[in-house]
């Protein structure tokens, strides 16, 4: 089977991940797949839940803007 080059582009960017973005991207491939899925654009519960999930793993990590630190990128658009 030959790779297109968005295949490509899919593997040489999955490496860059961590594992909660990677679990994000499969949750996002499989809502995309699943025939069972909304059709109105709606997501899933189990999307909902892994999208809480990946965000209190950055709040864990500390991967995060505060309220004022917001603000002051906002100044600066």
């Amino acid at each position: 089977m030959q790779l297109t080059a968005q295949d490509q582009q899919i593997i040489d960017f999955l490496p860059k991940l961590d594992t909660e973005e990677k679990a994000f991207v499969l949750s996002q491939i499989k809502s995309l797949i699943d025939k069972n899925a909304p059709s109105t654009g709606k997501q899933t519960l189990e999307q909902y839940n892994n999208e809480i999930k990946v965000a209190e793993d950055r709040i864990d990590d500390g991967s995060y803007f505060t309220h004022e630190e917001v603000e002051e990128l906002a100044k600066k658009w």
